[in-house]
């Protein structure tokens, strides 16, 4: 407790920070991608990680039988989910041209199956619906790619940018 008012507060800390590589799973061991869907189905928790706030249509995600169909080749029976997940995005890279001239925000994911071309969002978003319709729980990640100048140079102001993700449960 501060018992007289104070014009001056001075915090300082030190840290030591380890960073390690993650170990990624191994695609192929991961479970079948229908254990995990079921999986999902019946976890009982409504708390902020839970499935289920990643499994239903939303505004920009709605339930879209072509996204459907389009995922569930990446997902024959018994496929194990990772390997699915990994051939998804592969094919989502080859089939889809990236073009920012293509789509705005509010572009229906049916629009961008239709012309095969759009920007990361467009792209997570066709993910996502697809990954829901097959009972994946599957969300929207949003961030900022920051860069690294070419050595000797200075930070352009702008030259970095957002960026969307897909993130499977």
């Amino acid at each position: 407790r501060f018992a007289a008012p104070h014009s001056k507060l001075v915090l300082r800390a030190r840290s030591r920070v380890s960073v390690t590589a993650p170990q990624w799973p191994v695609p192929s061991d991961t479970p079948a991608w229908e254990e995990v869907a079921a999986a999902a189905s019946c976890v009982p928790d409504l708390g902020p990680e839970s499935p289920v706030h990643h499994v239903f249509a939303s505004r920009h995600v709605p339930h879209l039988a072509a996204a459907t169909r389009y995922a569930a080749v990446s997902f024959p029976r018994g496929r194990p989910v990772l390997a699915g997940l990994l051939e998804l995005t592969a094919r989502l890279h080859a089939d889809f041209a990236y073009d920012p001239e293509a789509t705005e925000v509010s572009t229906p994911i049916a629009t961008v199956l239709e012309t095969g071309r759009g920007v990361c969002q467009d792209f997570a978003h066709l993910m996502i619906a697809g990954l829901r319709g097959l009972g994946l729980p599957a969300a929207y990640v949003s961030g900022y790619l920051r860069t690294n100048p070419p050595p000797g140079r200075e930070r352009l102001a702008g030259a970095d940018a957002s960026h969307a993700w897909a993130r499977a449960w």
